[in-house]
């Protein structure tokens, strides 16, 4: 019995189809023209049934019969098999091996290689992990690119530990790897902060006989950056030199924000000025991990020489840059420092965010900057930043360290500046409690003697 065709626009690669079935030995004339392929258009469950497998066995024996170089008609029918009709992976494998000389063919293995290789590129993952388990039980080997692209999609759609265990299985069937295969692992591994993994990757590939690229040795150092390894990135990128291959700039920027945040000021600088004798400039990132490194190591002063010299030079400071010099300023008491970033950020166009506004105005109010601290809130209230409050409940986690301030609370900080010219001591950090609807403060006042004038 035949199966109903489904009403649908014609496919545009209907007449090849239709012209193949009809130059296969043995058609008729006055068979219809109708093509096979028409059955395959039908998404209900009835056009997965066998006889439609059949079919497109039939469809792709007679296409490459006619033309047995190519493999293009025929891989156009099979990717509307699974993308039009959805027939099942195992169908397909099996409706291929059928329409062909077995699993040792080259047609084979060439046409499910390139449908593999379809299903991920669209981001099926489950559909290709069953295509490939189903060609392994058939015997049929995909070619490298499409098992690279099948690691990729498990690490993207699944986890980093499905394309680990997927090639730990390849592996142990013997098929052949390649760095690229370690690299899409590797950087599965990198972006779900299995540091450790990538790094024992990196490891393994001797014992494989592959030879690292200069994207694995990348994806090897900024996870040795991330475990606080700095002496084995070093090595890894000494390795990589002798190697040939010239390290990115990101590269760079991971080994010496470790060295940065190890004290180790002068190793980074020499690997800054590697850097740049390989014909590249100074980047904004570069000299933002410079300056936070200087500021770990309480030298702000250094920090604050590297910023001047990165604005001579033309490059624009980022918010980060700005955030890592206010926050360096302020915990070193050079609160009228801050506030000249603070107003300069402003004058470029950037916002700072009410952390920075907070911590400028905490160190305005500790030195006693009180009209600052009061022109500093103004802005703070009027540039539309949100409630501080707010944002921390929705994260679930409302930190007391943190000076927050809100829009409401205008007069309130008005009232604690004048607090503090008359001998009230201002309370930092505030309160944890939340504030009512009526605008409570979430500064605190404590008396200090035992009246106050008002």
């Amino acid at each position: 019995m035949r199966l109903p065709a489904a009403a649908s626009r014609p496919l545009p690669w209907r007449a090849h189809c239709t012209a193949a079935a009809s130059s296969a030995p043995g058609a008729s004339a006055s068979q219809p023209r109708e093509p096979l392929s028409s059955h395959f258009t039908n998404r209900r469950p009835l056009a997965r049934a066998p006889a439609v497998v059949r079919d497109v066995s039939s469809a792709l024996r007679a296409i490459l019969a006619s033309s047995p170089s190519s493999h293009g008609r025929a891989y156009l029918l099979l990717k509307s098999a699974a993308f039009d009709a959805r027939l099942a992976p195992d169908a397909l494998v099996d409706a291929v091996l059928s329409a062909v000389d077995g699993p040792e063919s080259l047609h084979a293995a060439a046409l499910l290689s390139r449908l593999l290789a379809s299903l991920c590129r669209t981001g099926r993952a489950g559909a290709a992990l069953a295509a490939y388990a189903t060609m392994e039980a058939r015997g049929v080997v995909p070619d490298a690119k499409s098992r690279t692209d099948l690691l990729a999609v498990t690490g993207r759609s699944k986890s980093a530990a499905d394309a680990l265990a997927l090639l730990a299985e390849m592996r142990g069937k013997g098929h052949p790897l390649d760095a690229w295969m370690f690299d899409v692992v590797m950087r599965s591994c990198f972006k779900e902060g299995m540091y450790h993994d990538a790094v024992r990757l990196f490891d393994e590939m001797p014992g494989s006989d592959i030879e690292p690229d200069q994207r694995v040795y990348s994806v090897a150092i900024a996870a040795l950056c991330k475990l606080r390894d700095a002496n084995r990135a070093l090595l890894v990128l000494r390795r990589m030199k002798g190697a040939g291959f010239v390290p990115w700039d990101f590269t760079y920027n991971s080994v010496v924000d470790v060295l940065a945040k190890e004290g180790r000021m002068e190793e980074a600088l020499h690997m800054k000025d590697e850097l740049l004798a390989t014909g590249k400039e100074m980047s904004v990132v570069l000299a933002t991990t410079l300056m936070h490194g200087y500021c770990l190591q309480r030298e702000v002063r250094k920090a604050l020489d590297i910023f001047q010299k990165t604005v001579r030079d033309g490059l624009v400071p980022t918010n980060v840059t700005y955030t890592v010099l206010i926050r360096g300023c302020t915990e070193e008491g050079m609160a009228e420092k801050a506030y000249e970033l603070c107003r300069q950020m402003r004058e470029h166009g950037l916002l700072p965010s009410a952390y920075e506004f907070n911590m400028v105005i905490k160190g305005l109010l500790n030195d006693k900057w009180w009209k600052d601290a009061v022109s500093l809130f103004e802005e703070m209230a009027d540039s539309g930043i949100p409630d501080l409050w707010q944002i921390e409940a929705k994260k679930g986690q409302f930190k007391s360290f943190r000076v927050f301030v809100i829009k409401s609370d205008r007069v309130a900080l008005f009232q604690a500046v004048r607090l503090s010219c008359q001998g009230v001591t201002i309370l930092w950090p505030p309160s944890t409690s939340k504030p009512t609807s009526s605008g409570v403060s979430l500064l605190q006042a404590e008396r200090t003697n035992s009246k106050l004038k008002k």
